[in-house]
């Protein structure tokens, strides 16, 4: 992105793109909001980022609208289990029978903790440090952090091992699981952890009202 000469902006052009994209909310600067929002420094001597957070947290408390739809987008992605607590695999394709750990695992708990983030102004981007602060606020208790940080953690565990695996055999890897290739104590984690993804999510759900936005 960075060779990329539409985000090549000034600090007032981002201040007018970020405070656009909030007062203005729609399916593409929604998308862009949950890459851009989690900008880091890589050159730290300038107060330009604090500045520009400062900003956006404003923005964002002026429109409190745009977190609904925030929320709402972050639900879209699932965790794989059914009502009867199965897991969902993929049904045809080159991954037929297998789970999509980053997907439908660890890309619920990151686009959920960025919303709460963004509402609570708090400025890690890292999603663990994100989930501390987030405890630390009192938005969620302290068993529940601890339940979403095991979740995470174990998720992130099982994907860079089969990373690993893939590696060893020679394969490109990828982020998918066969549950039939993990032992029962795994699938058993795995579901739990699912589980606790699944609790956030109707979290969010029910904080921000999201059934209150038309199609949800």
């Amino acid at each position: 992105m960075a060779s990329n000469p539409q985000w090549c902006l000034t600090e007032q052009e981002w201040q007018g793109t970020f405070i656009n994209w909030v007062n203005n909310p729609t399916p593409e600067t929604l998308r862009m909001a949950s890459i851009f929002f989690d900008f880091r420094e890589l050159y730290a001597a300038t107060p330009f980022l604090a500045e520009l957070r400062t900003l956006l947290h404003a923005a964002i408390q002026k429109k409190p609208l745009f977190l609904r739809f925030l929320a709402k987008n972050s639900l879209y992605t699932r965790p794989p289990l059914g009502l009867l607590r199965q897991f969902v695999v993929e049904k045809s394709g080159e991954h037929k029978n297998k789970l999509d750990l980053k997907l439908r695992g660890l890309t619920p708990v990151v686009d959920a903790a960025r919303v709460i983030a963004l509402d609570l102004d708090i400025r890690p981007t890292n999603t663990l440090d994100r989930l501390e602060e987030i405890q630390a606020q009192k938005f969620i208790d302290h068993a529940f952090y601890a339940d979403l940080s095991e979740a995470y953690g174990f998720i992130s565990f099982l994907r860079i091992s089969r990373h690993l695996e893939a590696k060893a055999r020679g394969q490109e890897p990828d982020n998918f699981v066969a549950p039939d290739a993990l032992n029962s104590l795994q699938r058993k984690m795995l579901k739990e952890s699912f589980l606790v993804i699944h609790k956030l999510q109707e979290m969010l759900k029910f904080h921000y009202q999201t059934h209150l936005i038309s199609g949800t």
